[in-house]
């Protein structure tokens, strides 16, 4: 599954919600999300649905990540790792 970045403009420190949007494209097999990491120096504060989340075969899935902002001012990227198998 690749990564998903986004670049935005927040106050430090502040909340930020992403909606992650999953298709499978695999027509004959349904996928299991096992997780969803937040890499460092942003810090996950709430995910939904939960994991483990079953993606059925040719399926499509939504998932919202609320995250933390670093404490500093200065540019950073967020990056959110989708596990499956």
């Amino acid at each position: 599954m690749p990564e998903y970045c986004e670049s935005t403009i927040v106050a430090p420190g502040s909340a930020l919600t992403l909606t992650l949007f999953l298709h499978s494209t695999d027509t004959q097999n349904s996928h299991t999300i096992q997780s969803v990491v937040v890499l460092p120096p942003f810090l996950l504060a709430h995910l939904s649905p939960t994991v483990p989340l079953v993606i059925m075969a040719g399926g499509n899935a939504s998932v919202s990540v609320t995250l933390h902002s670093p404490a500093s001012n200065g540019d950073y990227y967020p990056t959110v790792d989708v596990g499956t198998f």
